[in-house]
């Protein structure tokens, strides 16, 4: 009777584990672990529901996005460019304020979901995020930074909606860091990539 038991538990063990990866894999970004499109979608909507039912405080978007991704794969690789974006979702995760969403909304790009809270407005958001990702990336001896987009969008003004959010932030508007592709006079590299 126990090695029934023990074999029903076994098996419900591993239905669970086989949910559980079927959860990650539906709302987690396998590279970095940040929340996934369609994770930060339901969470956009549930704060958009919670705005209508009160007093609706602002809150911003901010989306940025890594130019000549696929020119980095070319020269890096997959698993050294995974490598970087995982040390960068970490760097930009330990930033976040209670309440922040930070997701990777495709291969290329991340959005940041802020609360204006205090004397942190959206404006004051993007000037941060671009600090930090202007900042280089060490990994495995090497420093890399990259050119990004930044584009952002803010509640009730750019939209009242998941996609007309989205849509506003995506719609770059500012470009950090355009040198032209080059290595520091180092024996540690800086590649510098520019659209």
């Amino acid at each position: 009777a126990n090695s029934k038991w023990s074999a029903v538990r076994i098996a419900r063990e591993r239905e669970l584990q086989a949910v559980q990866r079927a959860h990650r894999l539906a709302y987690y970004d396998e590279v970095t672990g940040l929340p996934n499109r369609s994770l930060f979608t339901e969470k956009l909507l549930r704060q958009l529901v919670d705005a209508d039912s009160r007093d609706s405080t602002p809150f911003g978007l901010i989306y940025a996005e890594l130019r000549d991704y696929r020119l980095l794969l070319q020269r890096f690789g997959d698993e050294r460019i995974n490598a970087v974006l995982k040390a960068l979702s970490r760097r930009l995760a330990d930033e976040l304020l209670e309440g922040d969403v930070l997701a990777r909304l495709s291969s290329d790009g991340m959005i940041l979901f802020v609360r204006e809270v205090g004397d942190r407005d959206t404006a004051t958001a993007v000037s941060r995020l671009c600090a930090l990702l202007s900042t280089p990336i060490v990994e495995s001896g090497d420093s890399f930074r990259f050119t990004w987009g930044i584009g952002h969008s803010r509640y009730p003004e750019h939209g009242q909606s998941t996609q007309a959010l989205i849509r506003a932030a995506t719609a770059v508007q500012r470009q950090i860091g355009t040198e032209a592709p080059a290595l520091a006079s180092s024996t540690r590299p800086r590649y510098a990539i520019a659209s």
